[in-house]
């Protein structure tokens, strides 16, 4: 178990793996205690977490079936940001609680890969994702029948990929 009077130990760690951690209601990142930290790898928790250090270049918070939610107004935070892949999430969370989790991405100008997990019964992609400046974005999962009409304005996006979304349409050229 990690404390905050040994936390000093880990003050020069640049890059964190969390995994399966079962027991815990909530995983608390100490807010200063790792001040250098550019790699945050989240995977396969079943419980919620607070605070995410501001210094993160990475953040990838996948294969977490129960996890419900973000730290709420965090993810405007990390203005370093370069990389994202988030999700799928409990199957029981919805589209609006999802939406919820991108509130001020727009704020993160430095973001130019994101990694995206949804669920079959999400029709949409957060509006929220159509004020970046992407250059890699991978979707999967997601329950669209139509990319929605603002990713054509994407303007720095290099590469899209689409795994997993069935529902998607053929449009006849």
């Amino acid at each position: 178990m990690l404390r905050n009077s040994n936390i000093g130990a880990f003050a020069t760690t640049e890059i964190l793996r969390v995994e399966r951690t079962e027991k815990r209601k909530v995983i608390r990142f100490p807010s200063h205690g790792f001040p250098c930290l550019k790699e945050l790898e989240i995977n396969d928790v079943e419980r919620d977490f607070r605070i995410l250090p501001s210094s993160l270049l990475s953040l990838d918070i996948s294969g977490c079936p129960k996890l419900r939610s973000l730290p709420k107004g965090d993810i405007s935070c990390l203005s370093s940001l370069t990389e994202l892949c988030i999700g799928p999430f409990s199957e029981e969370v919805d589209l609006a609680s999802f939406n919820e989790i991108f509130q001020g991405i727009q704020q993160l100008h430095s973001l130019v890969h994101l990694e995206l997990y949804g669920w079959p019964h999400f029709e949409s992609l957060p509006d929220q994702l159509q004020h970046l400046t992407l250059g890699v974005f991978r979707i999967y999962n997601f329950g669209m029948e139509a990319l929605p009409e603002w990713i054509g304005n994407l303007a720095a996006l290099q590469s899209l990929y689409l795994y997993t979304c069935q529902w998607l349409q053929q449009k006849d050229q």
